[in-house]
């Protein structure tokens, strides 16, 4: 061996390739093998081109490496062709865990992802007693691709132990992952994979979520009893399509009645909006559940048999009218109510006797009389016409409000002798706005005096601004306005306009004129503040919201006209999503919107609604009472800032005493009535109040704004969790000239938006309105969009109010888009 000088030397030449033939290469090989060469002194060796070389360097590093000789190592290799450093990486998987874990530790750990997937990738190679160690810790750790690997070779090795492995990936953001994990559990059962299925049947997405969704299918199928329970708290949740498979595995389970009958029980005892959506669901399946329903009308408790006609009522199908009209003898009130409404909304004449005999209801005579409009069948009409004489006003009410759905020729003249003896001031006003619009309907000539919804003339008054006002509403008007030096202006579809044949007034005159109408008390409290809200009322004729003031002329005031019948949500096109507010018996509601809005007109229709449908309290705070709203089924109690209480924050801290279930604010002014009202709504009660802002979030931020900064955090915390709609409402043009249309801007205070109020982020709420239609949500410029395809709103008055004008461009006129830039058309150059 003298031919090699040292240790160094014999490593160098093998380093160098330094031979000339293979013989000579395998001399050197068979003395490096003699000599015992260390791990630090062949890890060169370790990435050498030559095969045979690489198999020594092995056999040495190996024998005698530690761990500080691998680092050293895998750093060369890092820097190496792909095939070597393979080979550096299998022959490192190979060693003892004892030299290599504290090495794969340091990599996976490592910030540098390079190092990592290098570690990875060694440890999925590992042999020997802790290979499924490190596979399970890939599993658990790794990256995507890598956990995937892992998992697969658990799978395929068997070594599989427990479930926990597949439970982690099933959940992962990957769905390569994901997939291949809910597909290997799908081979096992159990509650904790029932529940992992579950879970991913509802939140998964993709192929996880149909793999997930057949093997609630098959396990259904194997053991419905089992499933049922799982399936219906999936009701509870999710989306409509998850709602919708839910119903339909569950169906495959049993006979659809004892099916239907589970589900029912099940959602009789959620909150009504969950309720609703759940039976939207099983709408969905037509006669597969619409033949049970009417099985279960029959059944012995009063919520299913409720909810089985709520269910059944929705597919407007004649066989329901039999079973229907039985529950007209039903003993709970509330459903023979329910049953009423059912079968005006059917319409089939085969239910006037029916309901004739539940006109003797007490509990139910005011919904059958609205029934038998509704239907609108000749043979109703002499059974209602005899309650004109009934002693109770709200009867006599609602029968004239249901003949205006007849055609017969002769109602107008029945209607105008109600209008002449009726000794109800509400009815007499209730027979002549029906008369008119029946007259208009019918193509009658509408004699003199009828057109204004009033039981007397205007030409019939005495004092001369009760004969304007009566006058102008006559004339169709919503504000009138009497100023010192010029004739009397009305408000008219929005447009400010003279009325014509009436003369102008000094200052003296107008005084006299104004003051003439309001009692001793007004008038002093009006001279000393120089101002004062009123409601003024003119008998048989109508209420007029009224402010007078003083100004450098002299005394002058505007006059809102107050309809005398609360409008319903189909008068004033209110998103019918809003009748949600009948299952709140909490929580707070806003509408918003600028001054002259219509703000109080849709609280009226939102109260006039709880008064048709819910036994309830409802205490109004209004400044001053608009609309009068009578005892129907609720109980209504309304006050007056300024004549029965001195604020609108006193009256609410009153009001938490008397037993309210809703309670209505007309105007949240100041930080201590917003105080008040969100404390109310914390409380047990649902709150329905008003606010002066332009838009459903400027509403929400200036809730916030209304208390000082240390209490801010609280509140958005209060406010997320009782905030259930801000409605923001603006008035449009219609498209016919006839009048204008509102513009509904609806949040409605789900989880998602609870969170960006909680959080501050309300910046982020607009996004969330976008992508909300299913929850009832709508920006200004969705609800446009929605009036302008309606054809009930220009595309150009859609542009001039839109936010984003931009999306109504396409729809607007060339000369109009070219008017609003500035932009000369061919036209308009020439």
């Amino acid at each position: 061996m003298a031919l090699f000088q040292s240790r160094r030397s014999l490593v160098q030449r093998l380093a160098r390739s330094d031979w000339k033939t293979t013989e000579e290469r395998d001399l050197l090989i068979e003395a490096a093998r003699k000599v015992n060469l260390r791990a630090a002194e062949v890890a060169p060796l370790m990435t050498h081109a030559d095969t045979a070389i690489r198999q020594l360097a092995r056999e040495r590093f190996t024998a005698t490496a530690d761990s500080g000789a691998v680092r050293k190592l895998l750093a060369d290799a890092a820097t190496r062709p792909p095939h070597l450093r393979g080979f550096v990486m299998r022959v490192v998987s190979r060693m003892s865990a004892e030299v290599i874990d504290p090495v794969l530790d340091e990599l996976v750990g490592s910030t540098e992802s390079r190092q990592r997937r290098m570690g990875w990738e060694i440890a999925l190679a590992i042999q020997g007693p802790a290979r499924v160690s490190w596979l399970r810790r890939a599993a658990a750790e790794a990256d995507e691709a890598t956990r995937l690997k892992a998992l697969q070779q658990l799978v395929d090795e068997g070594q599989l132990k427990d479930l926990g492995p597949l439970i982690d990936a099933v959940r992962s953001e990957d769905i390569q992952v994901a997939t291949f994990a809910v597909s290997t559990l799908a081979g096992f059962d159990g509650d904790v994979v029932t529940e992992v299925m579950i879970e991913r049947f509802a939140h998964g997405a993709g192929p996880v979520r149909e793999k997930a969704a057949e093997w609630l299918r098959a396990a259904a199928a194997r053991n419905p009893q089992a499933m049922t329970g799982p399936l219906l708290d999936l009701l509870g949740e999710g989306e409509d399509s998850t709602r919708r498979l839910c119903v339909e595995i569950l169906l495959q389970t049993g006979r659809p009645e004892e099916v239907l009958l589970t589900i029912l029980h099940y959602a009789k005892d959620l909150v009504g909006w969950l309720r609703t959506r759940i039976l939207d669901t099983l709408q969905t399946f037509g006669d597969e559940v619409l033949r049970p329903a009417v099985q279960l009308l029959q059944h012995e408790d009063e919520a299913i048999r409720t909810n089985a006609l709520v269910l059944a009522e929705r597919f407007d199908d004649p066989r329901l009218v039999g079973p229907v009209c039985r529950l007209l003898q039903d003993d709970d009130w509330w459903l023979r109510i329910t049953a009423c409404d059912t079968l005006g909304r059917l319409g089939d004449p085969r239910a006037v006797p029916y309901l004739v005999k539940a006109l003797d209801d007490d509990d139910t005579r005011w919904a059958a009389i609205d029934a038998m409009g509704r239907i609108g069948d000749p043979s109703a009409l002499k059974p209602l016409t005899r309650l004109l004489r009934d002693p109770r006003e709200e009867v006599r009410l609602e029968v004239v409000t249901a003949i205006g759905h007849f055609s017969d020729r002769r109602l107008p003249g029945l209607l105008r002798q109600v209008r002449e003896r009726d000794p109800s001031t509400a009815v007499r006003n209730r027979a002549a706005e029906i008369m008119r619009q029946l007259s208009e309907r019918l193509e009658l000539t509408v004699e003199d005096g009828v057109e204004g919804a009033a039981a007397v003339r205007s030409s019939a008054l005495q004092r001369p601004l009760d004969k304007l006002l009566a006058f102008a509403r006559e004339q169709g008007a919503s504000d009138i306005h009497v100023t010192v030096g010029e004739p009397p202006m009305v408000r008219n579809h929005g447009v400010l306009q003279r009325l014509e044949g009436w003369p102008s007034l000094d200052a003296d005159q107008t005084e006299r004129v104004l003051f003439e109408v309001l009692s001793e008390r007004q008038a002093a409290a009006a001279r000393q503040a120089g101002e004062l809200d009123l409601c003024h009322t003119i008998p048989n004729v109508g209420r007029y919201r009224t402010n007078l003031y003083r100004q450098r002329k002299g005394w002058c005031a505007a006059f809102r006209v107050i309809p005398n019948v609360p409008p319903t949500f189909g008068q004033l096109r209110i998103p019918p999503r809003l009748t949600e507010l009948l299952d709140y018996h909490q929580g707070i509601i806003v509408v918003s919107g600028p001054a002259g809005s219509g703000k109080s007109t849709t609280l009226a229709a939102l109260i006039n609604l709880i008064n048709e449908t819910r036994p309830v309290h409802i205490i109004t705070l209004e400044d001053p009472i608009e609309f009068v709203h009578p005892v129907k089924v609720a109980l209504v109690n309304q006050r007056e800032v300024g004549t029965h209480t001195d604020s609108f924050a006193r009256a609410l801290r009153g009001a938490l005493r008397e037993d309210p279930d809703v309670i209505m604010v007309g105007d949240m002014r100041d930080t201590e009535t917003v105080r008040m009202a969100l404390e109310a709504a914390e409380t047990g009660h649902l709150v329905i109040a008003t606010m002066h802002t332009t838009s459903a979030i400027q509403t929400v931020e200036r809730l916030v704004k209304a208390f000082p900064p240390d209490e801010q955090p609280q509140v958005r915390m209060s406010l997320s969790e009782a905030l259930k709609f801000v409605v923001c409402q603006s008035l449009v043009p219609r498209s016919d000239g006839q009048g204008r249309v509102a513009v509904f801007e609806v949040l409605k205070g789900t989880l998602s938006v609870g969170n960006l109020i909680r959080d501050n982020k309300t910046y982020q709420i607009h996004s969330q309105m976008q992508i909300g239609r299913r929850f009832g949500m709508q920006t200004r410029d969705m609800a446009l969009m929605d009036l302008v395809e309606a054809e009930l709103v220009s595309p150009e008055d859609a542009w001039r109010l839109a936010d984003q004008p931009a999306a109504f461009e396409p729809l607007c006129s060339p000369r109009f888009l070219a008017e609003m830039h500035f932009v000369p058309t061919e036209e308009t150059s020439a």
